[in-house]
């Protein structure tokens, strides 16, 4: 895998997947971020079982591939960089990261140790595909009777179910 991608792309996608990378998790897998170069997309996706966030992020892919590197050690490199190009490349288990003078190795571990996050009673192919307004307006009509104690974790989320 050997990709190039924006910094700025980068770090916004890491802010919107960490929300739910754990410190201590029961799996250690996933406190790392599964990384997925495919058709000039870089796919970021991380879960702590409960709930899984998948985001894409432009990248110009120079050999596809998939990786895990540990969330919080990629985050805060990415995120101490300065608003330029990055160059990740796999090289056996650890990844290189470079932009400008800096340079970095990252020790991970190879996608195939990352859980299919999938339930199996949903088809892999299922997805839904809602207008980015009509969505906000749904979210906005219900988000406000969620619960903000994490102590009923069910609670605290949106059921989304698919109708004709």
């Amino acid at each position: 895998m050997k990709l190039e991608v924006l910094q700025e792309n980068l770090n916004h996608g890491l802010a919107i997947i960490s929300r739910v990378l754990s410190s201590k998790p029961q799996i250690i897998i996933l406190s790392h971020v599964l990384l997925a170069a495919h058709d000039g997309k870089l796919t970021l996706t991380a879960s702590n079982q409960e709930t899984t966030i998948v985001t894409e992020i432009g990248a110009k892919i120079i050999t596809p591939g998939e990786f895990t590197l540990p969330g919080r050690t990629f985050t805060e490199i990415i995120t101490s960089l300065s608003a330029e190009k990055i160059l990740l490349e796999l090289n056996g288990s650890t990844i290189n990261i470079k932009a400008g003078s800096f340079k970095a190795s990252v020790n991970g571990t190879p996608a195939t140790e990352y859980p299919s996050l999938i339930p199996p009673s949903l088809p892999k192919d299922a997805s839904w595909n809602i207008s980015a307004d009509n969505f906000g307006k749904a979210v906005a009509k219900t988000v406000f009777s969620t619960a903000t104690d994490e102590g009923r974790a069910v609670l605290t989320g949106v059921l989304f179910q698919p109708r004709d």
